[in-house]
């Protein structure tokens, strides 16, 4: 830009002095030449100083704001400018599988129940009454009453599954078996629950208790399977009896049934059930290790989840440029295996790791149960897919990849998520991607309020888009531009305010300080523009801007005394004195004699510059 500022001004002399006005080339006025081409130069190197420090940001913040509004058509929305720059440079990937790598549409597509496998969902006249009231008491009670399955928007539709996908699916599976949830919720209201164990990343389960008139309590589980599986003593069977659940026969159970559901990429639930007795005396309820065990198996439900169609060539992309993409997941380590398998984080003959989080914690802590950082350098470098893991793991796995010293380079981590579980990973990467169901405020949906979740936009009743056309939205690229523009303005504030400085310092330190006034002047070449100047050829001498510096300080005083009007005198009267001092260039006009006795020199153009521009 410095250099385009010089040739702007070198261009700008040339034509205005020999084109506009016709002036020769003259010998004796190289010096001046010479002069303005250093005050040029000058110029350019003072519009570099003040231009790179405040124009570069503001590029930068234009540039970025621009990308923000392209994201945004894409139904990205970035609320920091810099993460634009920072995703750019991403070498790794911790991505998790539901609703991010999935479609978050779970449906039961397999189920064990009594004793059996069905690898399609049973017909209702197969299940005994019992097993059939239990399944679907506990799944009416145990789910969130605010999860719900809508009827479909439009006719042939997909119903709609409003809440926690996992507990919709369960749901839908009582539908399926033509039994109606809310016939069981309307019986029990979500008042009359005597207590509920919400769903904890440590335990993997949830559990809800019913208390009965005769003063028993009957408890119903769901959770991990292999987790709750191990807590289970009694299993249904088909007559709707129970049996003795042994070791020998869960480990059978997890080797026929859940690891084959595992293995095409179902997620594996298992329902169950405890009564108990008044003859037992109140239970402590506060005592959940306790509370949770000596359960009676009902069922292990496989939950189909299926893979976005656009992940596999999405993450095909990120391998091509260099990104490292690893699955981390709560989930069983058989189904993230088949889902990594499905997705292409993971291929046949890799040599790469698949841990659980206990294992994973195992490995990375010492004697004392502390984190090494050396212990994570050897494992995250293979480590793809991390199965069962809490929010800890998520965080320490981020932060050991964003600490290590193994690669040449620091590793810029991203993460991607949606749900509560991935927060601290989501705020100790360098960039977190939040992964929504839907753009729109739940606030604004009036037909969702008593679900407390949030749907997806074309599930939106036509009077609820209205309503919300109406309103005001927010649009967070707009703001950004809108902040660019405050930026650029305040860019050029710095700007002027620099160039008032550098001029004032200028001032300051130049020998005519005073001999002119920045309104006197319309032209850098005013000196050239009066006629009775000529060259004198009588004179061989041409004095330079800097000689008789002494002289020069003497012209303010000698200008601002009272006298008689000089014979030069114009309308022009207060123009820079400098003029007094210009040797004549044409024109025959006889050099006025100065009032220092010094013959008259070239002007300086010290000024002329800023005046004009």
């Amino acid at each position: 830009m410095s250099g385009v500022t010089v040739v702007i001004l070198i261009s700008l002399f040339v034509v205005d002095t020999f084109w506009v006005q016709g002036l020769p080339w003259v010998a004796e006025c190289v010096p001046v030449y010479i002069q303005y081409l250093v005050k040029f130069f000058i110029i350019g190197v003072t519009v570099l100083v003040v231009a790179v420090p405040e124009g570069l940001p503001l590029a930068v913040t234009i540039s970025l704001a621009y990308s923000v509004k392209k994201m945004m058509k894409d139904n990205n929305l970035v609320r920091h400018l810099d993460a634009c720059e920072t995703m750019g440079n991403a070498t790794a990937i911790c991505s998790d599988k539901t609703g991010t790598l999935t479609m978050n549409r779970m449906a039961v597509v397999q189920a064990y129940v009594a004793g059996e496998h069905y690898r399609s969902l049973p017909l209702p006249d197969v299940l005994h009454p019992r097993v059939m009231e239990l399944l679907i008491t506990g799944i009416g009670v145990n789910c969130a009453y605010t999860t719900k399955i809508m009827p479909p928007e439009k006719e042939g539709g997909l119903p709609r599954q409003v809440g926690n996908k996992t507990e919709c699916a369960l749901l839908g599976f009582s539908l399926d078996l033509h039994r109606d949830y809310e016939t069981i919720r309307n019986q029990i209201p979500e008042e009359k629950l005597f207590k509920v164990y919400t769903f904890n990343s440590v335990r993997k389960s949830m559990s809800t208790v019913l208390k009965h008139a005769d003063g028993s309590y009957q408890m119903f589980s769901k959770g991990a399977s292999e987790i709750l599986l191990k807590k289970c003593c009694r299993i249904l069977t088909a007559s709707g009896e129970t049996k003795a659940f042994k070791p020998r026969d869960r480990d059978e159970v997890i080797q026929q049934v859940v690891e084959p559901m595992a293995s095409e990429g179902l997620r594996t639930i298992c329902l169950a059930y405890r009564v108990f007795l008044p003859a037992d005396g109140e239970p402590d309820w506060d005592n959940e290790a306790d509370i949770l065990t000596a359960l009676t198996c009902v069922c292990v439900v496989g939950i189909e989840d299926p893979v976005r169609p656009e992940v596999p060539d999405a993450i095909r992309k990120c391998q091509r440029a260099g990104i490292t993409v690893r699955m981390v997941t709560g989930d069983n380590i058989n189904t993230a295996r088949a889902i990594a398998f499905k997705c292409g984080i993971l291929h046949p003959g890799d040599d790469f790791l698949c841990l659980e989080g206990k294992e994973f914690n195992r490995r990375i802590r010492n004697e004392l149960s502390e984190i090494e950082q050396e212990r994570i350098d050897k494992i995250w470098p293979k480590l793809r897919v991390l199965a069962r893991s809490s929010p800890t793991d998520k965080h320490t796995l981020v932060k050991g990849i964003i600490d290590s010293t193994v690669m040449e380079q620091r590793q810029v981590v991203a993460v991607t998520g949606d749900g509560t579980n991935d927060g601290p990973a989501l705020k100790k990467a360098d960039v977190g991607f939040a992964m929504l169901v839907s753009t729109i405020p739940t606030s604004r949906l009036k037909f969702l309020k008593t679900a407390g979740h949030g749907t997806q936009q074309e599930e939106i009743p036509e009077e609820e888009l209205q309503e919300m056309d109406d309103l005001d939205e927010i649009d967070h690229a707009e703001m950004e531009l809108r902040r660019g523009q405050v930026l650029w303005c305040r860019g050029l504030n710095r700007i002027q305010t620099q160039i008032r400085v550098v001029n004032a310092f200028r001032d300051t330190m130049s020998p005519y300080e005073g001999l002119e006034t920045p309104e006197s002047r319309s032209s850098i070449h005013n000196f050239m523009t009066h006629p009775e100047f000529r060259i004198e050829d009588s004179e061989p001498h041409i004095p330079l801007i800097d000689d008789n510096d002494g002289e020069a300080d003497d012209a303010p005083t000698k200008r601002n005394s009272v006298g008689p009007p000089s014979s030069l005198a114009t309308p022009n009267q207060n123009n820079n004195n400098a003029l007094e001092r210009i040797l004549p260039l044409h024109l025959g006009a006889t050099p006025p004699a100065s009032s220092s006795g010094l013959l008259p020199c070239p002007g300086s153009p010290l000024h002329s510059l800023e005046t004009s521009l």
